[in-house]
């Protein structure tokens, strides 16, 4: 019959090695407590023989469940050993096992939220109050997050309302619904686009590990996208690219989807609502020979007048409660007004239009509807040609639909970007 060893005292726990069955474990330091902790959050949790359960002795700051191995007494000291160097956590070994529970950076000028963390010896979760309504300052914590620029973030516009749940599983995409909106987000990962399954345990992790740190939601749940399939079993093309968080706490929720753009040394970010969103991009017009912008803009307005396009932009707009009291004619002004022209290249070069302007309403249906119909316009010009729509583009940095990469504001523009610069780098810029 197997015996079972007496428990460890806390004393004997703090010497060199602590008596075990299996050998000495090595004890971790306060500090290395620390680090074991954020580097286990990256490369995720280490895989080994399941069977034999030891215990790692508690840490102040994170819990790191590990099974026991069927090793003899040496191997695994050494296993536990290269976890103690935290060596082998650089060589970027992934598991598809769960995280451990991470608690954030202790900052007392940032604010942070307070996190309760019980002993691994209670095999209980943990329990977190996570604020983010006082944001700390860019620096305080680790990892610094980029503030937003006085200007404020470039707009990450979608081709359609449901763009972020495109060829996500229909069970899946229940199941993320239920949660409510008020405490939980859409995620999409600046440089990833379609990521494999591996890749999207990594890219668990990260997400995990970041908003543990910053926010203090150390008990955040994280959904990588699960691809529709067609009736021969094949996924869909293109494979989502949308992540689902859920248990933050509401102030944090709010905060993260305000902001929307979030960037910081291991991750850069996008914070959604995941119901849909009417877009202010309608389409982009390929065709013309010059890159006039407000001549292009005339053009689109002359052709929105014609009274087939107008009276159905009305149609749409007299039952949308923005408009409520105002005529026609001063709805249809305000609609018009908004419309405007942003020219930009196709990735061969040739001139893009893009259009952008006011929903007349409310229904993201409706909205593609009166978008179709505009869409397949010509818009002509005996001067610069004729205009007609493209199919939508996605920017494989942002996702936004309206440039290609190579032109992505928060690549070219947003200064100290994490995609940006790690983009460059790859170029030697």
């Amino acid at each position: 019959m197997q015996s079972t060893a007496p428990p460890v005292s806390q004393a004997a726990s703090s010497a060199a090695g602590t008596a075990h069955p299996l050998g000495v474990l090595p004890t971790l330091s306060t500090t290395d407590d620390d680090e074991a902790a954020g580097a286990l959050e990256e490369a995720m949790q280490v895989d080994v023989e399941p069977d034999l359960e030891p215990s790692l002795p508690a840490t102040r700051r994170a819990t790191v469940h590990m099974r026991r191995p069927r090793l003899a007494r040496t191997a695994l000291n050494d296993t536990l050993s290269n976890i103690h160097r935290m060596q082998w956590l650089r060589t970027g070994t992934q598991s598809r096992r769960s995280l451990p529970r991470v608690e954030p950076p202790r900052h007392d000028s940032a604010n942070l939220s307070r996190v309760e963390v019980v002993s691994a010896e209670e095999g209980r979760e943990s329990s977190s109050a996570c604020d983010l309504s006082s944001t700390p300052a860019p620096g305080e914590v680790e990892p610094a997050f980029l503030p937003t620029p006085i200007r404020g973030f470039p707009v990450v516009h979608k081709a359609f309302p449901s763009a972020l749940t495109r060829n996500i599983d229909p069970r899946q995409l229940q199941d993320w619904l239920s949660y409510p909106s008020s405490t939980s987000s859409a995620i999409q990962v600046y440089d990833a686009t379609c990521p494999t399954r591996e890749e999207a345990y990594v890219l668990m992790a990260k997400i995990r590990g970041v908003l543990a740190k910053f926010t203090g939601c150390s008990a955040v749940k994280v959904s990588s996208p699960i691809g529709v399939r067609d009736f021969d079993g094949q996924l869909s093309y293109p494979s989502p690219s949308t992540f689902f968080i859920c248990k933050l706490s509401e102030p944090v929720a709010t905060r993260l989807k305000e902001q929307v753009c979030w960037s910081t040394k291991t991750l850069a970010f996008f914070a959604y609502d995941l119901r849909p969103s009417i877009p202010q991009f309608l389409f982009g017009l390929q065709g013309f020979t010059r890159a006039d912008a407000q001549q292009l803009e005339s053009i689109v307005k002359q052709a929105m007048m014609q009274p087939k396009y107008r009276d159905l932009t009305l149609s749409f707009a007299v039952g949308n409660s923005d408009f409520s009291g105002l005529s026609r004619d001063v709805i249809f002004d305000t609609l018009l007004r908004s419309v405007h022209v942003k020219v930009t290249k196709s990735s061969s070069g040739a001139l893009v239009a893009n259009v952008y302007g006011r929903s007349p309403t409310k229904s993201a249906e409706q909205w593609c509807l009166w978008r179709n119909a505009l869409s397949e316009v010509e818009y002509y010009d005996s001067f610069i040609q004729i205009g007609t729509s493209i199919s939508s583009r996605e920017c494989s940095g942002c996702h936004g639909a309206d440039h290609i990469r190579m032109h992505c504001p928060f690549f070219k523009e947003v200064l100290g970007w994490h995609g940006a610069d790690r983009a460059w780098a790859s170029r030697g810029g």
